[in-house]
């Protein structure tokens, strides 16, 4: 179908996708665009990491889960979360110490945090058993507990953490703490950069802009700036071309030819 315009890159199409709207999608149901995925992978491996700050449904969270699967191929330890709904930098943590095996990386940062004395009993037994207290007896000891896990790091694990809808969380701390919603995000924003600096790869990504939260609250956006932009860019023609006809072919449209996809 793609006679008049080949191209390196049309070996890599799928011949046919289900079809789907809304969420991210993987597998049969996602649409792979090479060079955006090398993109992707090399920031993810070459450099400190990314950010991704951009609309809704333009394929963040899928480009972003189809670099998480290459990399985990390749032996990385990747570390997702969703940071939509979070209201404190404390659900973030231990939603990140969850995932974490066993071994490694999180047995250092137990030992390290059981091990402080200068962080509370409550606080150290929040974090390293997920009992007793509340994320506010985290929160006072949140520098502490950072630093802790900054220690912790080990960068010949090859550590990679991707936080999707990271704007949202620094939003909702914003905004329910007027007091010191602002320090809270610039301790968190610092504390990412030192786990970076350690050498834990990082994706942050989210559809609001964190450019219009820094300047709305005044923030220190330069703890981002050692991640480099990354965006979506819209279908090349031969892509939009590829696209249409294996959603055709896969929602099993019948009578489908290169006049209907020339045609939208």
């Amino acid at each position: 179908m793609h006679s008049d315009d080949e191209t390196p890159e049309s070996n890599h199409y799928p011949e046919a996708l289900v079809p789907h709207i809304g969420t991210e999608v993987t597998g049969d149901k996602f649409f792979p665009r090479k060079a955006l995925e090398d993109e992707f992978y090399s920031a993810m491996t070459r450099t400190n990491g990314a950010r991704l700050f951009g609309l809704r449904r333009i394929g963040k969270s899928s480009e972003a889960a189809a670099c998480c699967e290459r990399l985990c191929k390749d032996r990385y330890l990747v570390v997702r979360e969703d940071a939509q709904g979070m209201t404190s930098e404390v659900e973030l943590l231990q939603a990140i110490l969850r995932q974490l095996p066993t071994e490694g990386w999180s047995a250092r940062i137990m030992k390290l945090i059981g091990e402080d004395n200068t962080i509370a009993k409550t606080a150290r037994d929040l974090m390293t058993k997920a009992t007793g207290g509340k994320p506010e007896d985290v929160l006072a000891y949140f520098g502490p507990i950072t630093t802790a896990i900054e220690n912790a790091i080990d960068q010949n694990e090859r550590i990679v953490l991707v936080v999707d809808e990271f704007p949202w969380l620094c939003r909702s701390i914003l905004q329910s703490d007027a007091a010191r919603g602002a320090a809270r995000v610039d301790g968190l924003l610092a504390a990412l950069r030192r786990w970076r600096n350690k050498g834990v790869r990082m994706l942050l990504m989210g559809s609001i802009g964190m450019v219009a939260l820094g300047r709305q609250y005044n923030l220190d956006l330069n703890h981002l700036n050692d991640l480099g932009p990354l965006n979506i860019p819209p279908l090349e023609p031969n892509e939009a071309k590829a696209l249409v006809d294996a959603l055709a072919k896969g929602g099993g449209i019948a009578g489908w030819s290169e006049d209907h996809t020339a045609a939208l």
